[in-house]
């Protein structure tokens, strides 16, 4: 295969283009061509080189998905992992740094190197088959991107978070607006060197500020809105995408209880819950909220899951490297109003300075 053209004339007689016929201003099919002539598509192999793209009116109109645009964010996201206990999100959450290869950085890469691998397939148009009113006729379903997509993400996973939906809207065919959460500042900084350093201004674009921006984002219209938070402010999100009927992902928060009914062996039981509560300091839209279980088991689990945290923490925490902290001021102050409220039975202390 062919690599990168040195001037205009080379890019359109001599090499591998990839390019996405337009409908009404959307990209509706992605198609590869070995010769450009406005919208005539020839097909052609696959060619990971990175040509070129072109922007018309904020929306993306042709470009090669290749590994080189995948590539130079693996190569930032390697910088990123370096930067761990000097930035993010270690300065943010205190998050230990195998925490935050596994949980922040890891999830990415894997999620880059997923598109990569499968991203010419999921474009490919899909062949149906028709029916009489269609007679004759040849059906597909042809995958489109929706346009601009405003993503608004939360501080709990601040990397993960952003980049992970960011990935899939951007490799097919969006452009976005990234409103990342201004309670984790170090890790947007790497986020917006990240971003910046791949992708041109008018594709991906990090706009910093705090409730009243997002706000005041939510007030116009987008092609799409992806939301990462709190099911109360999903619901001001879904009211504002219902204004003009604009479709929408809510990745919202909820209750995940623990049922222990004493068929599993309770000292695995304990470790899982432990694991699952106090990873990224329980501050996880899926961690346990609370345990259902057996009388006869109790005492016997609440052993357990205190040698469990021991273990993993010291019998002092507060010291170990490896537990993080609570990010959040107005949280702190409702975890520590609601432990007013309990019977404690093992911890309990506080430390606002931390």
């Amino acid at each position: 295969m062919t690599g990168p053209a040195d001037n205009e004339s080379d890019w359109e007689n001599k090499f591998y283009w990839s390019f996405y016929e337009l409908s009404n201003g959307n990209i509706i099919n992605l198609h590869y061509i070995e010769n450009w002539e406005k919208n005539k598509f020839v097909d052609a192999d696959y060619d990971y080189n990175y040509t070129k793209y072109e922007l018309k009116n904020g929306k993306i109109i042709s470009y090669e998905f290749g590994d080189a645009k995948a590539s130079d964010a693996d190569a930032m996201s390697e910088e990123f992992f370096d930067w761990f206990e000097s930035l993010p999100p270690y300065n943010d959450l205190k998050k230990p740094v195998f925490e935050s290869f596994s949980s922040e950085f890891l999830m990415v890469q894997k999620e880059i190197n997923s598109f990569i691998k499968n991203i010419k397939d999921w474009s490919e148009p899909e062949k149906i088959s028709g029916n009489l009113m269609n007679f004759p006729s040849q059906d597909f379903i042809l995958h489109e991107p929706y346009g601009t997509v405003l993503m608004i993400s939360p501080w709990n996973y601040p990397f993960q978070l952003p980049m992970v939906p960011l990935i899939g809207a951007i490799a097919t065919g969006n452009t976005v607006i990234l409103k990342p959460s201004e309670s984790a500042p170090n890790t947007t900084k790497v986020l917006i060197k990240i971003l910046k350093a791949v992708f041109p201004q008018e594709w991906v674009s990090v706009i910093e500020g705090d409730a009243s921006l997002a706000q005041a984002l939510l007030k116009e219209q987008w092609d799409y809105i992806f939301y990462t938070g709190s099911t109360e402010v999903g619901r001001i999100v879904a009211k504002a995408a219902a204004e003009y009927l604009t479709p929408i992902t809510l990745e919202l928060g909820g209750k995940s209880p623990c049922v222990v009914d004493g068929t599993a062996p309770l000292k695995i039981t304990a470790r899982r819950i432990v694991w699952g509560k106090f990873l990224n300091c329980g501050q996880t839209c899926i961690a346990p909220d609370y345990v259902l279980v057996k009388s006869e088991f109790k005492a016997k689990l609440i052993t357990a899951i205190i040698e469990e945290i021991e273990k993993a923490f010291g019998e002092n925490a507060q010291k170990s490297k490896d537990y993080g902290r609570i990010i959040h001021e107005k949280h702190f102050k409702k975890l520590e109003s609601d432990l007013k409220k309990q019977k404690i039975i093992y911890g309990g202390s506080t430390d606002k300075k931390e």
